[in-house]
């Protein structure tokens, strides 16, 4: 499963997008990346039916 997006960089800084936000979470949206809830993600792991077990063979694979 490869998803061919191109990389955004702005991912890593979302403080600095100037977009508007129409969400109760504006300031959440502006925060610097954190690694507070990196985890969070793994309860939702049962239901991704083995996604990131493929993504990673694509990550090793782009990385030789």
């Amino acid at each position: 499963m490869y998803l061919e997006l191109q990389w955004e960089h702005g991912c890593l800084s979302p403080q600095s997008n100037q977009r508007s936000v129409r969400t109760a979470s504006n300031q959440q949206v502006r925060q610097k990346v954190y690694q507070g809830s990196s985890q969070q993600w793994r309860k939702f792991e049962p239901y991704l039916n083995g996604a990131f077990d493929q993504l990673e063979g694509k990550i090793e694979q782009s990385l030789k």
